[in-house]
This record gives structure tokens, sequence and C-alpha cells, in this order.
């Protein structure tokens, strides 16, 4: 039997996001297959955390849905994806995550810059204030990487985005760079 009918056959009848990765790996001709399959980019990440049981790349009822949490943003503007276990629908939300974040020119990191959320974040008068950062992803700013905080004072919540050299000195390492548009 011909190795694309082989790989058609597994990814759309048995298609799990495991099998599309394992896929993609077996060798160069099956990449290649795998590679030219049409994705969706345009599925959108919704702000909620009541449950859903609809995927929402395919719109089909899930018993059990996979959430996707975009943690390259603060916690208060955290965004959700909820897909089915079809590879078609995970990496479909996947690479629409990747857009969005691209549109918001946030990077992701590799691994988190430091354990803890809990950072000092530099003030104008030469103060630091205790805060929360985003440990997964930082924010391009006119050709600066800065590192996404914020603080609450009396009530108020307060961002800063500080340049990534005020905490590390080394170059930061990311993921997905080459998928972004720039």
């Amino acid at each position: 039997m011909e190795v694309h009918i082989v790989v058609n056959i597994l990814l759309d009848y048995l298609g799990t996001l495991g099998a599309w990765s394992s896929a993609r790996t077996l060798c160069r001709q099956i990449h290649n297959i795998v590679t030219k399959k049409s994705l969706r980019r345009d599925v959108c990440s919704a702000r909620t955390f009541i449950a859903q049981h609809k995927c929402m790349a395919c719109l089909k009822y899930v018993e059990k849905p996979r959430w996707i949490v975009v943690k390259c943003l603060p916690v208060t503007m955290r965004r959700y994806l909820v897909t089915c276990h079809h590879w078609r629908c995970q990496t479909a939300s996947l690479f629409s995550m990747i857009d969005e974040l691209a549109a918001a020119n946030i990077f992701v990191l590799k691994n988190p810059f430091q354990k803890s959320l809990a950072i000092d974040i530099p003030r104008s008068d030469g103060s630091m204030t205790p805060g929360s950062c985003v440990t997964h992803g930082l924010m391009n700013i006119r050709g600066e990487y800065c590192v996404m905080t914020h603080w609450t004072d009396f009530g108020n919540t307060y961002m800063k985005n500080v340049p990534w050299p005020h905490y590390l000195e080394k170059s930061p390492r990311f993921i997905f760079k080459d998928l972004f548009k720039q």
C-alpha cells in the first residue's frame, strides 16, 4: 500500500496529536505528507473559565475537552482554547494561538526564565516594588524584549514592561519563533 494512503488513514481516523507528531518524525517522505495538510489558523481563544464542552475548531460537542491555556499573557488577560482530541483541531488551536501571540508581539520562551511569578519591579524613582510577572513569554517592544510585570497598590493594578537585560544578561531562547510573522 502507498505510504500517503496509510498516513491519511492514520491521521483521518485515528488522528490524535500524538499520531500527528509521530508521523512528522518517521521519515522525510511522511513528514512532507503531513506538512502539506492544510491547517486552520483562525481559531480564536476566549477569556473564560466557565467549563465549555464545544470544540472551538470543529464546533462539535466534546465530553472531555482539552483545554489549552495561553500562559504567555498576564493572569488578568489569560486566554483559553477548548478543543476535541483530534489532531486537526488541536494543531489548528495551537497554530492560531501562536498567530494571536505574534499579533501582540509576544514570544514564547523555551523554558520559564524563573520558577516563581514573584519579581521585583524597578520604578522610575529608583525604588523596587514587589509584584508578579509572566515567566513563559516576552513582549517585543521596538526591537527590545521585555518582561511583562504587574503589581497592585491600594486596589489598583499597574502593568509595566521591564527590559529583559534588567533581569538576565543571557539572550532569551524562544520556541515557535520561525512560525511567527515578523
